[in-house]
C-alpha cells in the first residue's frame, strides 16, 4: 500500500489544470504500468481540499486537461494525448467566438 498523504512533501511527477473545468487540478506522484496516474486532484466537488487516489489519461483527456508545470516551449506534451497544440485551442476559441454572429469579428 502506497502512503498518498506522504506526496505532500514530494514534488509532483506533472500537473494539469483543464480550460473546461476551472479550479480543477491534478498532480501525478507516479504513474502505473496500467496507464494510471497516482497523486491528487483538487476540484469544487472537494470543497478545494485535496483528494488522494488515480486517476487515468484518459479522465484527463475528456477534462481537456493541460499540462502547467512545464512551458509552452518544452519538448513534453502538454496535453495527455500529444494531440493538441496551445495555438490550435485558442485558435478554436476564436473560431467560436466568430460563428456567435454578435458581429464583434466582422460577421
Amino acid at each position: 500500500m502506497i502512503d498518498m498523504m506522504g506526496y505532500d512533501n514530494e514534488e509532483p511527477l506533472a500537473v494539469w489544470e483543464a480550460f473546461l473545468l476551472p479550479n480543477w487540478r491534478w498532480e501525478a506522484y507516479e504513474k502505473t504500468e496500467e496507464n494510471l496516474y497516482l497523486g491528487r486532484v483538487r476540484s469544487p466537488n472537494t470543497y478545494g481540499r485535496w483528494e488522494y487516489g488515480s486517476f487515468s489519461r484518459e479522465q484527463l483527456e475528456t477534462a481537456g486537461a493541460y499540462r502547467v508545470d512545464t512551458s509552452v516551449d518544452s519538448d513534453e506534451e502538454l496535453f495527455p494525448d500529444g494531440g493538441y497544440e496551445l495555438t490550435r485551442v485558442v485558435e478554436t476559441e476564436f473560431e467560436a467566438f466568430q460563428e456567435s454572429g454578435d458581429g464583434l469579428f466582422g460577421r
